[in-house]
């Protein structure tokens, strides 16, 4: 079996039969029936009545043939959530650890298992349920075999899975063979942030690497084929796979706009002209929502001022604030219609975003390349949507440049300075 698939883009939406699938004659019968069977179970786990497409159950099935490594590549809207976790059904008395960039993503991963009445234990600097979580650690220190009855998912962030305490948890599950795979979801961030402001995330890999008897799932909508050296290079492993697709959307227009074509001297007032200007073409029963990245979440109470001064609502989100008032200013988001969300780029990871109309990026210093993914979030539903990046002039060496130019060492020092 070769270690490189590519899907297009009908191959991402349309569900055809399996024995069109990539080597298909190499997957056993057991593993045939089982995806099938699968397909069962998550109508009444997820409310998913079918697989959607050959890349999903693809995928699906590579996840079954124990690989070390898998690399799951493909845009928003692709179904990758349901890859990571249509197999943990099936996983009796195993524990599947999925790793997640914030909180708020752990919170939609936590609604998704509730559902599905599949048990977990959630580890992050959130204070929820604390009592609960020390008791669960300290169960699956001393009985992982009672621990892995009770939990079937750990989530967890970056910071939190390299944490003295999870560490030992994860040992004891590991060393009395509990954990069936581990998933790091939203991939890309491991060097979009790791090389900046979240050096925990590179610190990750290092961890993964002592995880040698485990399968290593990594999914993301842009990691390159550079990142993916970088990965396996850093968790030494040779026996990966890469499962890569592609889509077009004809319903976004992205615009990119320089200091030179300003409509006004500040780029926020230049945002909100603009904003009028594509109001007019979204029709009366269009819900007008907007949401803009900015660079720093201390400008935030500033820009807001400005946007209110031009008639439009505005709710803010970003860390500083209470988990409280994030999920009320998030219900009013949803609920509202002409209104901007201000935020960060860390926390516009995991906030749901596929009815948005338009995503404005401030001035954020690195290429359009590590946004994309982002961007192909918007208007999910086929409707007309526009992405407006303000290029900044800030010198900065992109993020591309530093994994596909650099030999990345987990060595703070090193990697930050020349």
């Amino acid at each position: 079996m070769k270690n490189y698939y590519f899907f297009t883009s009908s191959d991402l939406n349309n569900n055809k039969n399996l024995n069109d699938l990539p080597n298909f004659g190499e997957f056993s019968k057991d593993a045939i029936d089982n995806i099938q069977d699968l397909e069962i179970l998550m109508k009444y786990a997820f409310n998913v009545n079918w697989f959607k497409s050959k890349f999903q159950k693809f995928s699906i099935l590579l996840i079954q043939q124990n690989h070390d490594c898998l690399f799951f590549c493909a845009p928003p809207g692709s179904g990758k959530t349901i890859i990571l976790l249509s197999n943990i059904i099936a996983d009796l008395d195993k524990v599947n650890i999925i790793i997640l960039p914030t909180i708020s993503l752990c919170f939609q991963y936590q609604q998704i298992l509730d559902g599905a009445k599949i048990p977990y234990l959630t580890i992050n600097s959130s204070n929820k349920k604390l009592t609960e979580k020390t008791n669960l650690i300290k169960l699956g220190l001393t009985s992982p075999n009672l621990f892995a009855k009770k939990i079937n998912v750990i989530l967890t962030t970056p910071e939190s899975f390299i944490n003295n305490n999870t560490n030992g948890l994860i040992s004891s599950l590991y060393e009395t063979n509990k954990i069936n795979r581990v998933i790091v979801d939203e991939a890309h961030l491991i060097f979009q942030c790791g090389l900046t402001y979240r050096p925990d995330y590179l610190k990750l890999l290092k961890y993964l690497s002592k995880l040698t008897q485990l399968q290593i799932i990594f999914s993301s909508a842009t990691l390159t084929k550079h990142a993916i050296t970088k990965i396996t290079n850093n968790i030494s492993t040779n026996n990966y796979l890469t499962v890569r697709g592609c889509s077009f959307k004809n319903n976004i227009l992205i615009f990119k706009i320089y200091k030179e074509n300003l409509l006004d001297l500040s780029i926020y007032v230049d945002t909100c002209k603009r904003l009028n200007i594509i109001k007019k073409y979204i029709t009366d029963t269009e819900q007008f929502k907007i949401i803009c990245v900015v660079r720093r979440k201390e400008s935030i109470p500033e820009i807001e001022d400005i946007y209110k001064k031009y008639k439009f609502q505005c709710v803010s989100l970003y860390s500083d604030l209470e988990m409280s008032v994030k999920q009320r200013n998030i219900e009013k988001f949803n609920n509202t219609t002409d209104i901007i969300l201000l935020t960060t780029c860390g926390n516009l990871i995991g906030l749901d975003i596929a009815l948005c109309t338009v995503l404005v990026h401030h001035a954020i210093p690195t290429n359009i390349d590590d946004y994309i993914q982002d961007i192909g979030r918007i208007r999910r539903d086929g409707n007309f949507g526009v992405s407006l990046f303000y290029a900044t002039s800030t010198t900065v060496k992109s993020v591309k440049n530093l994994i596909s130019e650099q030999t990345i060492n987990l060595n703070k020092s090193e990697i930050y300075n020349d």
